[in-house]
């Protein structure tokens, strides 16, 4: 590997891990000052981030080059997290960095992505090398975030996290210095709403994942609660450890499915498995909540929700990809993501509130599971979408 190699390498593993931390570190603030409706507001705010994110990608790239617009949106990011660690801020200041955090967050990957993907000097097993170590930092960040948050307080979290975001924003300086300046798109950023709305399956597709990805969102809201609840100020070690266990199941599954899919993985399959998946999610929290108290549960829980995340993805991008025009990839997916996070954002405040006029445990419980049974027929609807059933995923994205 060249130096340009470990550049890259460096900067989206330092980027990965601190932007891992001080979303973690952040959940944890949030949730001390207002408990469920705290959470809300940071999960509400970070989906609305991301679909602002990416309603402006396009926009931007039209006014700035790749790499400034990738280095502007690293400053912000440190600026933020600056603002986080200087100053005891009131949920709204915390939900609108939260915001903050997230859309620069978008715009910072779609740009880097582009500049990586674009070089001939990236190849795939390089692009592979760095996803690795992009997970492999996913899996270390909550791990820190819950230790630190609970050992020394929030504010020591966001300290190390606006370190470590600072030396990956040099890194990408120094990264961007010594490439070449890549051509602006000239493709119309929205004409991917359009191609949606004109395609049947397209239009299928994001409603599935709109009702896939409402677990993944509603997860993040609950399992604080739970623990908060159960493990009182030593809560975020504990979602520290589960989001760790999430992380390894994650990798685990995209390493077994790539390495595995020629022979024996198809779409069916990797569909058939998240609805499973799914399904044990529900069900282990409902277990923990209604019957028996056991970490134990939890963690399967959590294992079960990162088994899940891999395979419902490489479902949905490989069904997208048979239905999208080659020619309008980057705009079709621009415009669904930015279309689930809208409806996501809705779906996060309207359970956040659900959730605080439940005040029986069991309520919450079967709330929770119910959200869950839904992602998981509608996981097992995306069967209908598959045009074949001897359609193979022969290169899962991770």
């Amino acid at each position: 590997m060249t130096n340009k190699h470990y550049l890259a390498l460096s900067a989206i593993s330092l980027q990965a891990f601190g932007a891992g931390v001080s979303g973690i570190a952040i959940l944890f603030a949030a949730t001390n000052i207002a408990e469920v409706t705290g959470t809300t507001v940071v999960v509400a705010c970070s989906l609305a981030g991301v679909a602002l994110g990416g309603l402006s990608v396009g926009a931007i790239a039209h006014l700035l080059s790749t790499q400034r617009a990738l280095l502007i949106s690293e400053v912000i990011r440190v600026f933020c997290v600056l603002c986080l660690f200087a100053f005891d801020l009131e949920l709204p200041w915390v939900g609108l960095l939260a915001l903050g955090l997230s859309l620069v967050s978008s715009v910072s990957n779609a740009n880097r992505w582009d500049i990586l993907f674009k070089s001939p000097a990236f190849n795939n097993k390089k692009i592979y090398n760095i996803q690795q170590a992009e997970i492999i930092a996913g899996i270390l960040s909550p791990l820190a975030a819950g230790y630190i948050a609970s050992v020394y307080g929030v504010k020591y979290a966001y300290l190390s996290s606006l370190i470590i975001l600072s030396f990956g924003c040099v890194a990408w300086f120094i990264f961007c210095s010594k490439i070449t300046t890549f051509s602006k798109p000239k493709s119309n950023h929205f004409s991917g709403y359009a191609i949606i709305f004109q395609s049947k399956q397209l239009s299928s597709l994001i409603l599935l994942r709109i009702l896939t990805g409402s677990s993944v969102v509603i997860w993040s809201i609950y399992l604080p609660s739970v623990l908060r609840a159960m493990y009182g100020n030593d809560f975020p070690s504990f979602q520290g450890e589960l989001a760790a266990m999430s992380a390894i199941a994650v990798a685990l599954s995209g390493f077994l499915m790539r390495n595995d899919s020629e022979k024996q993985w198809t779409l069916q399959r990797f569909v058939f498995i998240a609805a499973i998946s799914m399904f044990m999610h529900g069900l282990s929290m409902c277990i923990f909540v209604g019957m028996v108290k056991s970490y134990w549960a939890l963690s399967l829980a959590a294992l079960a929700f990162g088994c899940y995340v891999p395979t419902i993805r490489a479902s949905i991008v490989q069904i997208g990809k048979l239905a999208t025009p080659s020619e309008s990839v980057s705009e079709v997916v621009s415009a669904g993501d930015s279309m689930v996070r809208i409806v996501n954002f809705v779906v996060s405040i309207s359970f956040g509130l659900l959730l605080s006029l439940l005040k029986s445990d069991n309520e919450r419980a079967a709330l929770f599971f119910t959200m869950t049974i839904v992602s998981t027929l509608a996981a097992l609807a995306l069967r209908n979408l598959i045009t074949s059933p001897d359609v193979r995923c022969a290169k899962p994205p991770y």
